[in-house]
């Protein structure tokens, strides 16, 4: 899943270079494609890093450029227990994303303000393992307990 965004771009990247190969423009191939190529390898690997990890403290999300980190206090799970929602979390930004983030807030406010609360959301479905659910519903009835399993539990998204 997370090779087809690079592979599409190095792809466009060649046919950009075999359309421009026999102009004396050739080189442009590159200038076009460098910027869109690192940023689908930093997506990648952001992308590979995706998952949640559960300890006696609460939770730590990590997600392609941040991190989230709430207590089992800061938790709610409305509807059908499908989502996760951290009231109060503490959210850090990988530095690739962080100087980004700042330059949204000064120059698009209410988008910064929409991606601020989404980044305190999070799809179970993609991390479930057949122990999550029950290891998040024991944390959350009784805070600051560990959850069922010894030590940390991680769950990664496939």
């Amino acid at each position: 899943m997370t090779a087809i965004p690079l592979g599409t771009m190095l792809a466009t990247g060649a046919f950009v270079f075999i359309g421009l190969s026999g102009s004396e423009f050739w080189w442009w191939a590159f200038l076009i494609m460098a910027l869109p190529i690192l940023l689908a390898i930093v997506m990648t690997v952001e992308f590979s890093r995706l998952r949640i990890e559960l300890s006696a403290r609460g939770l730590r999300y990590h997600n392609a450029g941040y991190m989230a980190e709430a207590t089992w206090s800061e938790m709610s799970r409305p509807g059908a227990g499908q989502v996760l929602v951290l009231d109060n979390p503490t959210i850090i930004f990988s530095p690739w994303l962080g100087w980004m983030a700042a330059i949204v807030a000064i120059f698009q406010p209410v988008r910064s303000h929409l991606a601020s609360g989404a980044m305190r959301v999070i799809e179970l479905k993609y991390f479930d393992d057949g122990t999550l659910d029950a290891a998040l519903r024991d944390g959350m009835t009784a805070p600051g307990a560990p959850p069922p399993q010894s030590g940390d539990q991680a769950s990664s998204a496939p």
